[in-house]
């Protein structure tokens, strides 16, 4: 397993910890957390799905699927990463949107229609692009980090799976005894004192 965080680089994980079920969380986190007390690393990814763990009632729409949960390797020690920043070798091709636009506008005029009924304020509407690459998926993720730089990126190698990742956001950082978050929209600066946030 490899993992690069920003400019920390962590390779040859003395353990690597898996979920592919929700009954395998708790075992997750405690030894996560055994391992942290000693003084070692861990680096990884959550998948999106994982979040329904968090919340009962949807539970029984997750996929039947083979798919991790999350993966974390165990590490004694990251090693500053310096990107090579070289000619690009790779291609890609036959870039493609996957939503069929016919759907993509009746996907909008019910995101229209839930806002104008109040029954949601705000939609954040993705889709996926499929295209064919060419190449080192490396030598991708150091380009798109070089062209378009972002605060948290991170490229994770594991078995048959490589995931590139840059994100704006970070979901929560703990320091001592603060916790800071930043995330990129559907919030509000902080008023003057407790009466003004909950009138904003």
């Amino acid at each position: 397993m490899i993992v690069i965080f920003n400019k920390l680089f962590f390779t040859d994980p003395v353990d690597i910890l898996e979920v592919n079920s929700f009954d395998q969380i708790d075992d997750f986190f405690s030894k996560l957390h055994k391992y942290l007390e000693k003084g070692y690393y861990s680096a990884g990814y959550f998948s999106y799905e994982f979040g329904m763990v968090f919340e009962k009632k949807l539970l029984n729409l997750y996929p039947d699927t083979t798919k991790n949960l999350a993966c974390f390797g165990i590490f004694k020690k990251p090693v500053k990463y310096r990107p090579e920043f070289k000619n690009s070798n790779f291609k890609i091709s036959n870039l493609k949107i996957k939503t069929p636009k016919e759907k993509y506008f009746q996907d909008l005029d019910k995101i229209k229609n839930y806002i104008k009924d109040g029954d949601i304020f705000q939609a954040n509407y993705t889709t996926k692009l499929t295209f064919d690459f060419e190449g080192d998926l490396l030598d991708l993720y150091n380009w798109i980090r070089q062209a378009h730089p972002v605060p948290y990126s991170a490229y994770i190698k594991f078995k048959n799976k490589t995931i590139l990742s840059f994100s704006p956001e970070l979901f929560f950082e703990i320091n001592q005894d603060k916790i800071k978050v930043k995330p990129m929209k559907g919030t509000l600066k902080r008023g003057k004192d407790k009466k003004e946030d909950e009138y904003n």
